[in-house]
């Protein structure tokens, strides 16, 4: 409840947990730490059947994760069953009733409807080695 796990403690955790219980797991993350969406995914991965998540992850402290964000990863990884079990072209229209209603901008970066999202450009990195 915290938000300081790793991807690496939520599996150890629910791997641990889903060999004493056969019973629904629920998992609810913060962002403190930037880790949210990598531990909400790795937990479904574990096992875990349900994740808490909430619009443009408003929430408590630095939030809680996204669905936006959670939906990003997951279609990353099955492109098909997400397109098949949720309705991506509701997901801006549902960002933007919630950020009129709490008086927020949605980030230009934001997962899957910031403007920005689906853009590429070719970046160049230069890494100095002292």
């Amino acid at each position: 409840m915290v938000g300081c796990a790793n991807p690496r403690q939520v599996d150890d955790l629910l791997r641990n947990l889903r060999r004493v219980v056969s019973c629904d797991i629920e998992c609810h993350f913060h962002n403190d730490t930037g880790c949210d969406i990598a531990n909400a995914y790795c937990a479904l991965e574990v096992g875990a059947t349900h994740i808490d998540t909430s619009i443009l992850g408003i929430g408590e402290r630095n939030g809680i994760t996204p669905i936006g964000g959670l939906l990003a990863r997951m279609y990353a990884a099955d492109k098909d069953y997400i397109k098949t079990k949720y309705k991506l072209d509701k997901l801006r229209d549902l960002e933007n009733l919630v950020a009129d209603a709490v008086n927020v901008s949605i980030p230009f970066n934001n997962y899957i409807t910031g403007y920005c999202a689906f853009t590429h450009k070719v970046h160049l990195s230069v890494v100095i080695f002292g």
